[in-house]
């Protein structure tokens, strides 16, 4: 993956051989699923894979005819087992349906759960309204980024590497390019390399006026004492302190925030604590889903000022979650300093 930035900004060469040169220099282990055959068919540069997966019975019809793997079936009901192939290919397939997410949840399901096995997508983004396409029935979507980068990271992939390829769309579309992997706690991610997470014995909660009502309770506690496994977003750099002890943000913009690796435990109701030292006087909020295909919005959220000083802050949240979390940690382009985020789930 390292001559990415040269594959993509070789503004000479036509979209096609980007194609190529991208397949042909990423490393990827077999077996090898791509979805459709249409360049295969009509092209010179075919995509080497063990299966294809595509929708239109002719086309699979003269697929096999050439000898290839091809089977009849949607992106969004792959017929592959489960953990079945090593690396999937989506060269433009994904924006010919109106909702990415079954076909990214599809992505997830086949691939081996394994720190080898690669997801690789391109697809058109943008504001554009969806429109007929030239060379089948089909229609061609355009999605807007940070919605589809939200499903990206609800099915459960990490983005490793992102790209827009240059001198292709308008201003109301463009081609992007996505590296993504499986964010299984057994990866070792690129951020910070490195998450440490312990899962603790029941406890019982007794020093807190926030507690007070329920410190009877039981919690099943989960302390991400990093955040090295959370997907960022519109921050620039996320470092390890040793002698602060904490991770260190730094935001870019006013809206930096990070969404946390799926919880082991069932989420009915749950406490999130977090150590912080914000660089002023600013609010924290965490959203929430309560249905898997939901999207993350100011009504499923909990927020509390923090700041200046170092804070403790712990918030309640009483509905049903499904999903990950997404913590907002203020609203500021500074430095950010997480010492600790708790999460117990309490009956």
């Amino acid at each position: 993956m390292n001559s990415l930035q040269t594959i993509f900004y070789q503004a000479q060469l036509p979209i096609r051989q980007r194609y190529s040169m991208l397949v042909d220099q990423i490393v990827h282990l077999n077996p090898v699923l791509k979805t459709d055959v249409w360049n295969e068919i009509n092209t010179t540069w075919p995509i080497q894979a063990d299966i294809y997966a595509e929708i239109d019975k002719n086309l699979v019809k003269r697929a096999i005819e050439l000898g290839l793997n091809a089977i009849e079936c949607s992106i969004t009901n792959l017929l592959l087992e489960n953990n079945s192939v090593f690396t999937v290919i989506d060269l433009s397939t994904i924006d010919h349906i109106q909702d990415p997410y079954p076909a990214l949840k599809e992505y997830f399901r086949v691939l081996k759960n394994d720190a080898h096995s690669n997801c690789y997508i391109v697809c058109w983004l943008g504001k554009r309204t969806p429109a007929k396409t030239e060379n089948w029935d089909g229609m061609q979507y355009y999605f807007k980024e940070k919605d589809f980068v939200t499903k990206i990271i609800k099915t459960g992939f990490q983005i490793t590497y992102c790209e827009t390829f240059e001198g292709l769309g308008d201003n109301q579309s463009y081609l992007k390019f996505f590296h993504l992997k499986k964010t299984n706690n057994f990866f070792i991610l690129p951020i910070l390399r490195y998450l440490f997470y312990t899962i603790g014995n029941i406890c019982k909660e007794d020093d807190s006026r926030l507690y007070s009502k329920i410190k009877t309770k039981t919690f099943s506690r989960v302390s991400f004492d990093t955040i090295a496994a959370s997907s960022m977003f519109n921050i620039d750099k996320a470092e390890i302190s040793p002698d602060k002890n904490c991770i260190c943000l730094t935001a870019i913009n006013n809206d930096p925030y990070l969404i946390l690796p799926q919880i082991a435990f069932p989420a009915d109701r749950m406490i999130i604590k977090i150590d912080i030292t914000p660089p002023q006087l600013t609010n924290i909020q965490i959203f929430y889903l309560i249905d898997e295909n939901g999207t993350y919005s100011e009504k499923l959220s909990v927020q509390k000022s923090i700041g200046p000083e170092r804070s403790h802050v712990s918030m309640i949240i009483q509905s049903g979650v499904k999903g990950r979390l997404r913590i907002d940690p203020g609203c500021c382009a500074l430095e950010y300093l997480i010492h600790k985020i708790e999460i117990c789930q309490y009956s």
